[in-house]
């Protein structure tokens, strides 16, 4: 596979990791909400209800964190964007926790991103001029042998300074 290949097989895993944890957020949500309101409508423990109201809000968001980093990872290295590289790590690491398909797409990840296609693909030159020089000014006419002169200083002392009480 070419790299442009694997960064595109990369961002779809990640859009369907991301997609199968909302799918199983929402059925989750869908079995769980019809039995708590059962159980407020009864009036048997409204306190009960409310703390499993606020419990399934923790989980869901709980379960928000794990899927919409493979969202944006999948959708960053889809569009190429600048940024994707660090966030397809940051949720291949969150899916490495859910054994086995988590596990595997967390090992693609990091195998392609921090191999030497993924640095390629993602790592930006370290200067942001090409042909950057430091000190030398850009667009200004140089010397033909600038940077290859060596100049030898001698070192000088300055001249003492005059006193005031000598005028």
């Amino acid at each position: 596979m070419t790299t442009e290949e694997h960064n595109r097989t990369l961002g779809i895993m990640h859009l369907v990791y991301g997609g199968f944890h909302a799918l199983l957020m929402l059925m989750m949500l869908a079995i769980f909400i019809p039995i708590f309101t059962l159980g407020a409508t009864h009036g048997r423990d409204p306190n009960g209800a409310v703390f499993m109201t606020i419990f399934m809000s923790v989980i869901f968001l709980f379960w928000a964190a794990f899927s919409v980093p493979s969202f944006v990872a999948g959708y960053g290295l889809l569009k190429r964007k600048s940024w994707a590289r660090v966030w397809g790590m940051i949720a291949g690491g969150m899916a490495g926790m859910s054994f086995p398909l988590g596990t595997a797409l967390c090992v693609y990840s990091f195998w392609f991103l921090c191999g030497e296609q993924g640095k390629a693909l993602y790592e930006k030159p370290s200067t942001p001029f090409s042909g950057y020089q430091p000190g030398v000014l850009h667009g200004a006419p140089q010397p033909a042998d600038w940077g290859a002169r060596q100049r030898d200083y001698t070192y000088a002392p300055p001249p003492p300074p005059s006193s005031w009480r000598d005028e």
